[in-house]
């Protein structure tokens, strides 16, 4: 017989449950994610283990019926839990499109009558997921254990977030263009964003896997007012031949090899690159919901946003940096 004790800490549900299991499946952008429940919210901020992505998302408390336990004051409402993002498959991914699904989030603890912050408090906590309709839900009660921790804090600079320097993509052409390079392997990615110069103009993006512009080689997407030659606006993107070292030169041992030069990656304050294994993380904001739109936020020196408002339940988002951001 065991000797924890278990206490219901706060609890959720919503009729359309695959917005959980979209919700925590966008912010596993790494091994242990963090989210945080408030009083009012569930968010979380997390970043890929390589730093070049920083995800944070929302789900609104009235959306989604969370309810804190009434013996917990108003003050101490807050919970960040990290768990594996591995179990998510077998317990989150059990969830079918619109059914009802109930979160629990339950503190375990060995003492008798633990608090839930304080010397007598427990941080391992579980999140128990009955999903379906009678009794314990259509799968039973699922449960992923958590653990309490303090969450990191994301130094992102966003850009100024209005209509004079946003794009908006459809979701789902937002979903056919990133999947289009969901085949890409070990290769870098650049995002580079043109802003519109006048009223005139839409803002406008390209998704390329080749670094120095043009559409000769490597693979594309673009949207809005695109260049018909990027290559052409790439003002300071030189090949430093005169200063390659000796040891970065691979000289040909017969006829017929090209000399190969490999060099530093440079950008322009517009463009953004990120390793091509991150492109899950994409592909997980763009099927976060069916209807609406995609903004893209741009700024020349701040993090570029990327970000969806999924129906009324939330908002999460993508930000990319450059060299050209100064964390203040």
């Amino acid at each position: 017989m065991s000797d924890k004790v278990t206490q219901i800490i706060c609890t959720c549900e919503l009729d359309n449950g695959y917005i959980f299991k979209n919700f925590f499946a966008f912010n596993s952008i790494r091994g242990h994610p963090t989210i945080t429940f408030l009083n009012d919210s569930i968010r979380s901020e997390n970043s890929t283990a390589d730093k070049q992505l920083f995800g944070t998302s929302l789900l609104c408390g009235d959306e989604i019926s969370l309810k804190w336990n009434n013996s917990i004051p108003a003050e101490q409402q807050k919970l960040s839990l990290t768990f594996d993002s591995g179990r998510l498959p077998s317990t989150m991914g059990k969830i079918k499109k619109k059914e009802m699904v109930k979160l629990f989030i339950a503190q375990i603890s060995s003492k008798i009558k633990p608090d839930f912050v304080g010397m007598n408090s427990s941080d391992d906590f579980t999140i128990y997921i009955s999903c379906g309709t009678g009794g314990e839900g259509r799968e039973g009660i699922q449960s992923l254990a958590a653990t309490r921790v303090t969450p990191s804090t994301l130094f992102i600079r966003p850009p100024i977030m209005n209509i004079s320097n946003c794009l908006t993509i459809p979701i789902r052409l937002f979903r056919k263009m990133i999947e289009s390079f969901s085949k890409t392997k070990k290769q870098k990615v650049k995002i580079c964003m043109y802003p519109n110069k006048d009223s005139s103009q839409r803002s406008g993006i390209l998704i390329t896997t080749n670094m120095y512009g043009g559409y000769s080689t490597g693979s594309f997407e673009k949207y809005g007012e695109v260049p018909d030659d990027p290559s052409s606006t790439i003002s300071n993107i030189e090949l430093p031949i005169s200063s390659v070292d000796e040891s970065q030169i691979i000289r040909p041992s017969s006829s017929g090899v090209r000399l190969v030069i490999e060099v530093e990656d440079d950008v322009n304050p517009n463009e953004y690159i990120f390793n091509s294994d991150n492109i899950t993380v994409f592909t997980k904001l763009a099927s976060m919901y069916n209807e609406g739109n995609v903004r893209i936020y741009y700024q020349k020196g701040r993090h570029l946003c990327i970000t969806h408002r999924f129906g009324g339940f939330g908002e999460c988002s993508l930000f990319l940096h450059n060299k050209f951001i100064e964390i203040l």
